[in-house]
């Protein structure tokens, strides 16, 4: 017997219990990238979250209240709905790599953009997203925290604490110094 029809019948088992893979292709987005592409940059407070179904029931997207506490580009009121794919609803979810989360009571830092439906949306997917949190080594001072070092390159190095986590007022000098640049 060949080779071939030896080794067929695993091959053909191996494909069919393989499950599919899950990923998203991120285009990578530094500060600067993140700021010109950005309709606004808020640090804000998450108020609520709800999933649910769209109208034609193909897909899940949470919906997020977010109470602004700080505006460093764009226009935006003291509260504004952001939406993201993916999220559960009864006993059914739904799970996109990449897609940004947020919970309830979280501060945060977002990089929004507005979708062609009129949704804010976070910029990026994850890379728009920075968690807020007290600094342990400066008392009454914050840092931010994202999963995407990368975005801190533009920081001057004294902002960086380690790869991923940067101070705060650093991180907002910079960007609203990017939005005046980007504006004139």
């Amino acid at each position: 017997m060949s080779y071939f029809r030896r080794c067929a019948p695993a091959v053909a088992v191996a494909l069919l219990c393989a499950a599919p893979a899950q990923c998203t292709i991120l285009i990578k987005q530094d500060l600067k990238d993140l700021t010109a592409g950005a309709k606004a940059v808020v640090r804000a407070k998450v108020l609520s979250k709800t999933a649910g179904w769209d109208a034609e029931r193909r897909f899940i997207w949470t919906t997020y209240e977010l109470a602004v506490v700080d505006v460093w580009k764009g226009d935006v009121g003291p509260r504004l709905v952001l939406k993201e794919l993916g999220g559960e609803t009864g006993t059914t979810g739904m799970r996109v790599a990449g897609a940004p989360e947020y919970a309830v009571g979280q501060d945060v830092v977002t990089f929004l953009h507005v979708d062609p439906l009129g949704n804010w949306r976070t910029l990026g997917w994850t890379q728009g997203k920075a968690v807020v949190a007290p600094d342990a080594e400066r008392p009454g001072s914050h840092v931010v925290i994202t999963g995407h070092p990368h975005v801190f390159d533009a920081l001057p190095k004294d902002e960086v604490r380690a790869p991923g986590l940067a101070t705060l007022a650093g991180l907002r000098a910079k960007v609203v110094a990017l939005a005046k640049a980007e504006a004139k």
